[in-house]
């Protein structure tokens, strides 16, 4: 970290190895030996993950275990003879059959400690005396977290609750507690909880209010707080637009730089002034718990949702501005995780489920089709399994006859409502054949069946121009205008690396879009320097 210079401790040696690769790492109390999880490159014999060691100097490595279906170190003991690992049944992820395991580095002996279940790359940190470990937990049948404390010693387990979802705890240096990061009512950001004679001793203070980090990592020998920031993965981009040319001008703006998380599915509001999308620190495959940020000018309001979203997720706005129509999914658990529509109110952020009747005897799942609302607030429509209907989203009835339904019982992509609430427009799923663009009557009848062409990604999102003559389409990664009287696309001249889900405002003037951040990035935190500064 001094010199900036990089040295290549493990590297191939033939043909044999090629998918063979080093991963987990942690380094030794001395500071000159590395403890790291090789993976040989599959399930087939002596091609498991071995646990290594090998000089922080170079030099050849020692094979400490070998041949496990998968492990991952991630603390030394301080004694510096033996290592704590992170292990599974179950090939290549951590699953529920997850144990942690003390490895005498001499003899390579293995010692269950327990058994819990990780999430991916949410490791425990032990306690410099060695005796505590803080862990990360998903509470019981919900999508919020919660801090486990375990005694190496006596196998007591306490838990640790400070707000409604608190995560990623590190140990500082010398053992008199710990930070983490905590998500509530009050404030979210980086806190540290006060420790002492292996308890917690006062109340958590708060260091750094809506701090942005994916995963927190360790305390250097310099008090710094080393961890990894990923800005938002996905970002919401603002682009100037000439409805009449059907081009992008001028310099596109990024509008998430200072909202912490990945932020997903733009959307604007009736009247053209506001932005809403959704903000979630950690999104992977699964549900997790987000934010509903609301940008009017320069001024954002972050509401806490109390119901788990999906990186589907999106907002259907009512046509007075006050509410924001989203699916869902129960924070306390629901069969097969069954999405329900919620409405939340802007002002407050506060939500009730709509009772639709479809939606929860049928196991509706809303996924890439947002419900879109109605001029008149009344009904919405959604889709399920091929199926279009429009359900009255202050009763919860659905209506007696269905709007459409394909012959296959696929998703129907990116539901969108033209500016007179007149005309429908999604993506057609194809088995045989790509997917097609549909437009039809929002009443209902035969839709006319288009092929935008072979690049268009109708997955990706739909938007309408405001004369409802054009749609906004992506094809690999471009912003598209396709014109629904010649059957033609044309571009934008808008070309940016993950471009989805366009939105163009109710003037037809500028455009909304969501992009991918790829870049991850490694921060440090001068810890003493922060404690100096609170304490003025």
């Amino acid at each position: 970290m001094n010199t900036g210079v990089i040295l290549n401790l493990t590297e191939t040696k033939s043909e044999a190895d090629v998918q063979a690769s080093a991963e987990t790492s942690c380094v030794s109390p001395d500071g000159k030996l590395v403890a790291y999880a090789w993976n040989s490159g599959g399930r087939e014999p002596n091609k498991g993950y071995d646990l290594r060691m090998i000089p922080v100097a170079g030099g050849p490595p020692r094979i400490v275990v070998s041949g496990l279906p998968w492990l991952a170190p991630f603390a030394w003991m301080p004694d510096g003879k033996s290592i704590l690992v992170v292990t599974s049944d179950v090939d290549p992820l951590p699953s529920e059959r997850d144990a942690v395991e003390i490895v005498d580095l001499a003899s390579g002996s293995r010692r269950v400690i327990f058994r819990f279940s990780f999430p991916p790359g949410a490791f425990p940190s032990l306690s410099p005396d060695g005796r505590i470990l803080a862990m990360q937990q998903r509470r019981s049948g919900a999508l919020v977290h919660e801090i486990h404390l375990f005694d190496i010693k006596t196998r007591h387990r306490t838990v640790y609750r400070h707000m409604i979802d608190d995560r990623n705890p590190v140990w500082l240096r010398d053992g008199s507690g710990f930070v983490f990061l905590s998500d509530g009512p009050d404030k979210s950001g980086l806190w540290m909880q006060p420790f002492k004679t292996r308890r917690v001793s006062g109340r958590a203070r708060l260091l750094i209010a809506g701090f942005d980090s994916e995963m927190m990592s360790t305390f250097n020998r310099d008090d710094s707080l080393y961890y990894r920031s990923n800005r938002g993965r996905s970002a919401v981009v603002l682009s100037q637009f000439d409805s009449s040319a059907g081009k992008t001008v001028g310099i596109s703006r990024r509008l998430t730089d200072r909202i912490p998380g990945e932020c997903l599915s733009p959307s604007w509001s009736p009247n053209g002034n506001s932005v809403a999308f959704i903000s979630v620190q950690k999104l992977s495959g699964q549900p997790q718990a987000g934010k509903l940020v609301v940008l009017t000018g320069e001024q954002a309001v972050v509401h806490n949702l109390d119901f788990g979203v999906s990186r589907g997720t999106g907002a259907s706005w009512s046509s007075d501005g006050r509410s924001l129509f989203m699916p869902g999914i129960d924070p306390r658990g629901s069969p097969d995780n069954v999405e329900q529509l919620y409405r939340v109110d802007v002002a407050s952020g506060r939500s009730t489920v709509v009772p639709i009747r479809q939606m929860v005897n049928t196991k509706l799942r809303v996924g890439r089709s947002f419900p879109v609302l109605t001029k008149d607030n009344r009904q919405a429509y959604a889709s399920r399994s091929g199926h279009l209907f429009r359900v009255n989203v202050t009763t919860g009835e659905t209506e007696e006859k269905d709007i459409f339904q394909w012959t296959e019982p696929e998703i129907l992509y990116s539901l969108a409502l033209s500016p007179d609430g007149q005309t429908l427009a999604f993506g057609l799923p194809g088995k045989n054949s790509r997917p097609r663009l549909a437009v039809m009557p929002a009443n209902g009848g035969i839709p006319n069946v288009i092929d935008p062409g072979p690049e268009v990604n109708l997955a990706l999102g739909i938007s309408w121009t405001p004369d409802g003559r054009h749609l906004l389409l992506v094809a690999n990664d471009e912003l598209m205008r396709f014109s629904l009287e010649e059957k033609r696309l044309q571009s934008t001249g808008l070309k940016v690396p993950g471009l989805s889900l366009p939105s163009l405002n109710p003037s037809g003037t500028q455009v909304l879009y969501q992009v991918s951040l790829p870049k991850t990035e490694l921060w440090a935190i001068d810890f003493q320097a922060l404690l100096v500064r609170i304490r003025r």
